[in-house]
């Protein structure tokens, strides 16, 4: 795709060995004076693993050509290592609503998803044996014992050119862990290339919640926006640099807009207990009665504290505004508590922009780097359960993150038996959550997180 070209010459046995090639496919010319010449096509390079061919030359012209559809070997037999890869061919297929590239890592063998997404593992492994990289540059979470499955930096799918999965022998050049999975950025080639879409969902789409229409609420107002638009191609300034065949760049972006509702469910006093009138349930002549107690006034002929707490009565007094502006109240028993049920509302804003460029300095180095920038709001916090327990009440937390990692790398081949790759990289993901709470969101509660 890049149309590079690299020359070698076999050894006296016919051995022949081009050294970190990029990944992409090839034509492989095998050509002898008083031969035809051997032509593979489409010769597929994946990551990590080795590719060969294997040629059988015919006496004849050095003009004929005998041509054969190349595929990848069945059983690899150039190293020990068992690995599986997903093109970007097989990604695009991959009906993914997160379009997270790493969770389609979960339809290959020996993935078990038991405990969600986040807490898959492979063959049977510990979490803390996945590692997981981007461009060679580690970007697994540091909750390992839990969350192995899972990367700071989303690898987003159109932004993938390979994932591979090593889960036995990995090679030298992989990082701590049993288990690799290995993203490579998309490149670009000679031929610009490139897509746009957008995914949206409607609650107009949707049936309701089975256990929203049990309990008299609405449809959750779940809103997604996910749209974003790649490009590939050589790098050409007009004028002043013309790079078709030598340089090339890449880039995507993605946004996801997700203004959504959760079901929450609180357990709220009835009016008369909040009054300090408790009741209980006894059985009289085989009949169940409820009767009432009086609290205060027992504390008041006990010359004990006869009066609410004046903050205690505030916040009852908000909770109990706050049940009448939204959501429904259910009367499930008969102690001294109800069930108050309701939709709690969060905005959730992802950004995600990928760069990469590749040179090819010469016959023998190739310079590489890219940078995945990505900005992660959600306002309340839905997923940790940071929005305020009753609507409309100030107390609630953000969560809003940086996720970043970029790489470069220079591969120089020195003769047929060296070969060179200097690689540097980072991961830098900051994580704020609920930077935004401060002493005036409990204002209403003394300063005090009740």
């Amino acid at each position: 795709a890049t149309k590079e070209t690299l020359e070698g010459v076999t050894n006296p046995q016919g051995q022949f060995s081009f050294p970190a090639l990029p990944i992409g496919s090839y034509t492989v010319s095998i050509s002898l004076s008083g031969f035809k010449t051997f032509v593979a096509n489409s010769v597929r390079l994946i990551s990590g693993q080795p590719g060969s061919v294997n040629a059988t030359l015919e006496v004849g012209n050095l003009t004929e050509k005998v041509e054969v559809k190349s595929g990848n070997e069945l059983v690899q037999t150039q190293s020990a290592q068992v690995a599986a890869t997903l093109s970007t061919d097989q990604l695009k297929e991959i009906p993914l609503p997160s379009r997270n590239a790493l969770y389609a890592v979960a339809l290959l063998p020996g993935v078990s998803t038991t405990g969600g997404p986040r807490g898959a593992v492979i063959n049977g492994l510990a979490n803390n044996t996945i590692n997981v990289t981007i461009d060679g540059v580690s970007t697994g979470n540091v909750l390992q014992s839990t969350d192995g499955f899972f990367s700071m930096v989303t690898p987003r799918m159109d932004a993938v050119e390979e994932i591979t999965v090593t889960g036995a022998v990995p090679g030298s050049g992989s990082g701590p862990g049993s288990v690799q999975v290995q993203f490579t950025t998309r490149s670009g080639s000679n031929q610009i290339e490139g897509s746009a879409y957008h995914y949206w969902r409607q609650p107009e789409f949707n049936s309701n919640y089975f256990f929203n229409k049990v309990n008299g609420l609405p449809k959750n107002e779940v809103i997604v926006h996910q749209y974003g638009v790649r490009q590939g191609g050589p790098l050409v300034i007009p004028g002043l640099y013309n790079g078709r065949g030598k340089a090339f760049y890449f880039f995507n972006f993605e946004h996801l807009y997700q203004p959504s509702s959760v079901t929450r469910t609180r357990t709220l006093l009835r009016p008369e207990a909040e009054q300090g009138i408790f009741g209980y349930i006894v059985t009289v002549g085989g009949e169940q009665q409820r009767r009432q107690l009086d609290l205060l006034a027992m504390a008041q002929a006990n010359g004990q504290i006869a009066t609410k707490d004046p903050l205690v009565a505030s916040l009852l007094a908000q909770i109990r505004q706050s049940t009448t502006t939204t959501g429904n109240i259910n009367d499930t028993n008969a102690g001294n508590t109800l069930q108050y049920v309701f939709q709690s509302e969060s905005q959730i804003n992802q950004y995600a922009p990928t760069g990469r460029l590749d040179f090819n300095l010469s016959d023998n180095h190739r310079l590489s780097g890219s940078y995945w920038w990505q900005r992660f709001e959600s306002g309340p916090d839905l997923l940790n359960s940071a929005d305020a327990i009753w609507p409309g009440l100030p107390n609630f937390g953000d969560s809003n993150s940086y996720r970043t990692t970029g790489s470069s790398t220079l591969r120089s081949t020195f003769g047929r038996n060296m070969v060179n790759e200097l690689k540097g990289g980072f991961q830098w993901s900051p994580q704020d959550f609920y930077a935004n709470v401060t002493a005036d969101l409990f204002a209403n509660q003394d300063g005090f997180g009740l």
